[in-house]
């Protein structure tokens, strides 16, 4: 188990330098702002940190008893949203961000986490549009409208 988390934490700092050294040739600014290199950039440095953090703390290392770290229920949890993440993935183009991410929201609120339908049903109206206008009318990025936009 210990050699198995070694290599773990090696290929997570492996996987972070190669990630920042392509993020730097992106380019780190464009014009007065951001380029398109420095968020990978910087989320490669945390990576980079926490697995260095991880790989030489002493807790990080310790042998534990159990032989998995997602029990039974976990992974047919892990599993559905998963796939539920590479169906809102394909249906984001063809019905758009905002109705995609509230089936996804939905779905999983109710079959994963098991809320009430009237909790979902709040939940899944108010986030995808909070983050559409969050992403499209302040940061104004363009979302998938879908075919019918």
């Amino acid at each position: 188990m210990r050699r198995g988390k070694i290599s773990l934490y090696s290929g997570l700092i492996a996987l972070s330098i190669y990630y920042g050294r392509e993020a730097l040739s992106l380019g780190l600014w464009v014009g007065f702002g951001p380029g398109p290199g420095l968020m990978p950039l910087l989320l490669s440095i945390i990576m980079f940190i926490l697995a260095c953090f991880l790989l030489l703390s002493p807790d990080g290392l310790k042998n534990t008893e159990t032989d998995s770290f997602i029990l039974a229920d976990g992974k047919r949890r892990l599993i559905m949203v998963v796939l539920f993440l590479i169906i809102s993935t394909y249906l984001m183009d063809i019905i758009g961000f905002i109705l995609s991410t509230m089936i996804l929201t939905y779905t999983i609120l109710q079959m994963v986490e098991k809320w009430g339908m009237k909790r979902s049903a709040i939940v899944a109206i108010i986030l995808p549009v909070t983050f559409w206008f969050l992403f499209a009318v302040a940061f104004k990025m363009q979302l998938p409208e879908g075919i019918w936009f």
